[in-house]
């Protein structure tokens, strides 16, 4: 449960990265007696469009994950911090890199403003989005990982963030629930 819920307060985190990368810059302070232009998160301008592109979204974790993840951009999206457009998905097929990189070209074609991704096959996927995507500087798409690893060259700079479960740390905090209940 724990892992659960740290996954979906990373991913509004992750989230929140993304509004305030996607309008840093953009506004500045008017002169004393004017009034500012400057986009506002209360509808006016372009709110960014944020793509969760999981590897799975069924079973015991990756379901209530998927869920998580839905919640989030539902609450974010009714708060006006992003596109009603943005979504979650993940390949019909579970698991299928073959699948999950055709969603990854459709939200590059579709031009979100961010992904997070959690990748079926790191090398797979790495490699088809390093080759696909341009750096950051020329127009590529910030991407935060989640829960599983990316392999990319050094010099794609996509790659924002990388977030992992402490994977260890939940086990011995399950072991110890174990304990706990076997001697009870």
């Amino acid at each position: 449960m724990k892992k659960v819920l740290a996954l979906v307060l990373c991913l509004m985190m992750v989230m929140m990265l993304f509004v305030a990368c996607k309008s840093g810059g953009g506004e500045t302070p008017a002169p004393s007696g004017e009034t500012s232009t400057a986009p506002t998160s209360s509808g006016e301008g372009k709110l960014p469009t944020i793509a969760l592109i999981y590897s799975e979204q069924t079973g015991d974790f990756w379901g209530i994950v998927a869920n998580g993840g839905n919640k989030a951009l539902e609450e974010l999206k009714a708060d006006g911090k992003i596109s009603g457009d943005s979504y979650l998905l993940a390949p019909g097929q579970s698991g299928d890199p073959t699948q999950q990189m055709e969603l990854i070209d459709a939200a590059m074609n579709e031009k979100v403003d961010g992904i997070v991704l959690s990748p079926s096959n790191a090398d797979q996927v790495g490699t088809h989005v390093s080759d696909k995507m341009k750096n950051l500087n020329e127009g590529g798409i910030p991407i935060i990982v989640i829960d599983r690893s990316l392999t990319v060259p050094d010099s794609f700079d996509c790659v924002i963030s990388s977030v992992m479960a402490d994977t260890k740390a939940m086990g011995e905090a399950c072991g110890k629930l174990a304990q706990e209940a076997l001697d009870g």
